[in-house]
């Protein structure tokens, strides 16, 4: 026997009791307290596992915010740099714009031109009409305001054609303009989005950290019952009754049994269940007769 169980077995043989009537018992004791010591030792395993997941947990977190804020960062750069494109576009568009009003002008001065060339052609062909005798040398001067009046018309045809594709670069301008604000707003997207996922990520790592938490302290409430319970089994005169109060439970509720032994055998003799020197569960409850083998009675017995 063990240490307890000689110390129980004197506590007996000085109360003057029997001790072959306790051999039972004192062996039960004897399982119960190595189960408890057993379940202590599983109870403090657990509790290194939980702070290793809590460890290890805490690294995935700070990879995650390290991984978060180096995405901020590569978005916030081509954001800034979408920023400088987009800038680069408006000062050319100035430019576009600037040629486009100068060739304007320049077109607007060539139809003026043309039109004042073109009142003074018809002047002209109304004095050769009555001036026959000059007509030789009007018309001399007629081909030669008529060249004129070509050179104006390619010029001014070469002003449209310039216009033209002013026009087209101005267009393009804006379509790039605005892929460019379409990629601004791509890169703002992911810049919230990173800051999401790393509001979540901060949530799920509060989440576990309350569950190892929570982990942690019913590990320790268990260690904290299992030494109550040996505490209970070590206290003297706590774990057994006087053969009066077998005797009265035994009148009281004869003929009861457990009707599952098997279940029975699965709490009966667990340390830190005794009322009285009974073990019990929800509904039935274990004693020791004075032939020292177990009977189940139903609580309402007690």
């Amino acid at each position: 026997m063990s240490r307890g169980v000689n110390q129980v077995l004197i506590l007996v043989t000085l109360l003057g009791l029997s001790p072959h009537l306790w051999a039972d018992d004192l062996l039960d004791i004897e399982v119960g307290m190595e189960d408890a010591f057993q379940e202590s030792e599983a109870a403090q395993l657990e509790a290194q596992e939980a702070a290793k997941r809590r460890q290890q947990r805490d690294r995935e977190m700070q990879r995650a915010e390290q991984q978060a804020a180096l995405a901020s960062k590569r978005a916030q750069q081509k954001k800034q740099e979408s920023m400088q494109k987009i800038s680069q576009m408006e000062k050319e568009t100035d430019v576009l714009n600037k040629k486009i009003a100068n060739a304007e002008a320049r077109r607007k001065k060539a139809v003026g031109e043309y039109e004042a060339y073109s009142l003074q052609l018809e002047k002209k062909q109304a004095e050769l009409q009555g001036v026959r005798d000059k007509l030789r040398e009007k018309q001399d001067l007629l081909r030669e305001q008529q060249a004129q009046n070509e050179n104006l018309k390619k010029q001014i045809r070469k002003a449209e054609e310039d216009i033209r594709a002013s026009q087209q670069q101005v267009k393009e301008a804006q379509a790039a303009k605005e892929a460019a604000k379409k990629e601004e707003g791509r890169l703002n997207g992911q810049v919230q989005q990173a800051s999401v996922n790393l509001e979540r990520q901060r949530a799920n790592n509060k989440k576990a950290m309350a569950s190892i938490q929570s982990e942690s302290h019913n590990i320790r409430s268990r260690i904290q019952s299992q030494r109550g319970r040996l505490n209970a089994l070590r206290a003297p005169g706590s774990a057994f009754p006087g053969p009066a109060r077998k005797a009265r439970i035994k009148n009281k509720c004869s003929g009861y049994s457990i009707p599952d032994t098997a279940g029975a055998a699965a709490w009966s003799g667990r340390p830190g269940q005794t009322i009285e020197g009974a073990l019990y569960n929800r509904n039935w409850i274990q004693i020791n007769t004075a032939t020292g083998s177990p009977a189940y009675l139903p609580r309402s017995c007690f």
